[in-house]
């Protein structure tokens, strides 16, 4: 192996400690990705170690190939730079683990606070439902004594309607008895009273009731022919007058025209100033004309004609 190869070799975790330093320093502030650090170290190291040098010497290898003193001073510039390379590889890994550890506190910090905020509004729901149902069951409890309270006023107001209905029933049947103490006293006054009038009349009760329902059947005959008569007179006068007044009628419906035509005459006067001196002052002329001739007398605005009315032909044409 020349010192080229082994200067490569050397040189391969250099390379790896430097893309670490350059990962971490291109990664945003804030991230502390340990694991992911540690992984990419490792695959770094796994990839120099698939790298194999060439078994075949170059055929162009210069004379300081195989110089000792070379080789020994590029072994030792490989092995300061292999252990600064592991001096970092330590210090990274060594603040990827404080980090990890922070991450972890940090993690662990939030969780505990998380989980007590958790606790704490659990623990607020749990009073605010605790409070809520205390207060439904005051409510409830509060609503069940009002409905009790009016029940027991309700029930105390039956009872001392039921007493005073049983009062209300001793004294009914207080007064009943009453009633009928004084019902039999009054039939037994009555029943003396009885024997008295029949001691003082000279005669038994049925006597007496056969006595007094021939007076009333001979009063209430003369009262029935009285009625009777009244009602015999009453209605003939009713019966007259409503015949008159069916007569009436029937004159009044079928000789109505034939009436007008027989009853009225038409007197032609030469002017309409006769006509107010047959009225005379105020109507006198016609008061004494009607009452001289028993004809009606009608002035109306008929030009130049009075109209002479009555049913008698002769007192018309006469008038």
């Amino acid at each position: 192996m020349g010192p080229a190869e082994l200067l490569l070799i050397l040189l391969i975790p250099v390379s790896v400690v430097a893309t670490v330093v350059i990962t971490r320093s291109q990664r945003p502030a804030g991230s502390t990705d340990a694991s992911a650090e540690i992984a990419e170290l490792r695959r770094l190291l796994l990839d120099r170690d698939a790298v194999k040098p060439s078994p075949t010497p170059s055929p162009a290898a210069s004379p300081a190939a195989t110089d000792p003193a070379a080789v020994a001073e590029a072994r030792r510039a490989a092995e300061t730079i292999v252990s600064e390379a592991r001096t970092q590889a330590a210090a990274i890994t060594s603040q990827a683990q404080a980090e990890a550890s922070s991450v972890a506190a940090s993690a662990q910090s939030d969780a505990l606070a998380v989980r007590r905020d958790a606790e704490l509004a659990a623990n607020a729901a749990a009073a605010d439902a605790k409070a809520k149902a205390e207060e439904d069951v005051r409510s409830l409890r509060a609503d069940l004594e009002r409905r009790e309270q009016r029940l027991a006023e309700r029930e105390e107001r039956l009872d001392a309607e039921q007493s005073r209905l049983e009062a209300r029933d001793r004294e009914l049947a207080a007064v009943e008895a009453d009633i009928a103490r004084k019902k039999a006293e009054l039939e037994d006054v009555e029943e003396e009273r009885r024997l008295i009038l029949e001691r003082t009349a000279g005669m038994t009760a049925a006597d007496a009731k056969s006595e007094l329902v021939r007076s009333i059947e001979n009063q209430a005959k003369r009262e029935a022919a009285v009625i009777v008569r009244d009602i015999e007179a009453d209605a003939k006068e009713t019966g007259e007058e409503r015949a008159r007044k069916i007569v009436t009628l029937a004159i009044q419906r079928v000789a109505s025209e034939q009436t007008a035509e027989s009853v009225v005459s038409v007197l032609h006067l030469p002017s309409d100033d006769m006509k107010g001196r047959i009225i005379g002052r105020e109507g006198r002329n016609i008061r004494a004309y009607e009452q001289i001739t028993g004809v009606n007398l009608i002035i109306d605005d008929t030009p130049e004609a009075v109209l002479l009315s009555c049913f008698d032909p002769v007192r018309r044409e006469v008038g």
